[in-house]
């Protein structure tokens, strides 16, 4: 499967290719704008991955953009993904936490 992107977005996807990788989202260049979708996390079940990701990509950019580099990690990553993935009564908590 695919996702095609705005250069914009392309753009963004190579500068945090390896931060998405960590998390679990296998994107390889297919492409200008084109991504080939390799792996998705686990827990995601999509009928439409590609919509997915344009989704949490967004929200990442506009994440991305309000805070430096170093904060767009793997934790906040993790928890935009597990946003889109879960239903609302379903908890993003990690199972192996003390919280």
């Amino acid at each position: 499967m695919t996702l095609q992107v705005t250069p914009r977005d392309a753009d963004w996807i190579m500068r945090n290719l390896d931060t998405l990788q960590r998390a679990g989202i296998g994107l390889e260049p297919f492409g200008a704008a084109t991504f080939k979708i390799d792996t998705l996390p686990t827990f995601i079940r999509s009928t439409d991955p590609s919509q997915l990701l344009r989704e949490i990509i967004d929200d990442l950019r506009e994440t991305s953009a309000q805070t430096s580099k170093l904060r767009l990690g793997e934790d906040m990553i993790a928890k935009t993904v597990c946003r889109h993935a879960v239903k609302p009564t379903t908890s993003c908590a990690n199972p192996n936490s003390s919280a």
